[in-house]
């Protein structure tokens, strides 16, 4: 059974899921420099494109000092979200990858064991943040 979510009718959407992947990473890096160093990026293509978002969001997402970023409280609001949008792309790679690879090795259905198990790690990381 399909479901549909009405998504309002915008032109666009306020954030792309690669910003969100910045966020996730500054969040974890604790600062800009070592997200972009991780993302192997420059850290003013990643300064750029948070503030870019923030921008587009109308709000603060990070507090940003000397060496460090911490997120705000719209910031911390946010990141729930992005946690949970990254781990739902994450679910639906995992169980197309998984459909496709059973279909060619002729098995049943998807083990909802592995499911669980996978799941349950994703959840645990994402909710570290």
């Amino acid at each position: 059974m399909l479901f549909f979510v009405k998504v309002p009718n915008h032109d666009k959407f306020p954030f792309t899921l690669n910003q969100l992947l910045l966020i996730y990473s500054i969040a974890s890096a604790g600062n800009f420099k070592y997200a972009a160093k991780k993302l192997f990026i420059a850290q003013s293509t990643l300064s750029t494109q948070i503030k870019n978002l923030e921008t587009e969001l109308n709000s603060l997402l990070f507090y940003r000092k000397r060496m460090r970023s911490k997120l705000t409280y719209n910031g911390q609001i946010f990141m729930r979200y992005v946690s949970r949008i990254l781990a739902l792309c994450y679910e639906g790679e995992y169980v197309i990858c998984n459909a496709s690879l059973k279909k060619k090795a002729n098995t049943n259905r998807f083990n909802s064991n592995n499911w669980d198990t996978y799941y349950t790690s994703i959840s645990a990381e994402f909710s570290n943040i």
